[in-house]
């Protein structure tokens, strides 16, 4: 009888662990490099900036930064963009252009 039960448990498990992980891996499919949490700290102001995805913003974003008007200490207000879906190539050219400096963040 234990053998039996011994049996049964491994073979449960040899079903369930694939079957869990196959679970865990398609809800890790459905975030995208861009999900995450945007964490305000106390010395730096920020923007939000929530618009629908069809909206073209490199011109806001490119006068937001632009060295004309732009605050070189470390209170730098930062900008955040809420958009739901994946940036464009243009955004990401953005995004690479500005995140250095971490003052611009798409979530």
């Amino acid at each position: 009888l234990s053998r039996i039960s011994i049996f049964f448990m491994i073979g449960v498990t040899m079903w369930a662990v694939p079957h869990q992980l196959n679970k865990l891996q398609a809800l890790k499919d459905l975030q995208t490099e861009h999900d995450g949490v945007f964490t305000k700290t106390s010395k730096r102001p920020h923007v939000i900036l929530s618009c629908n995805p069809s909206v073209n913003v490199e011109q806001f974003v490119g006068e937001f930064f632009h060295e004309d008007h732009a605050m070189k200490t470390l209170r730098a207000p930062q900008l955040v963009l809420l958009i739901d879906q994946d940036p464009t190539n243009e955004l990401r050219r953005l995004l690479l252009k500005y995140a250095t400096r971490q003052r611009f963040f798409y979530e």
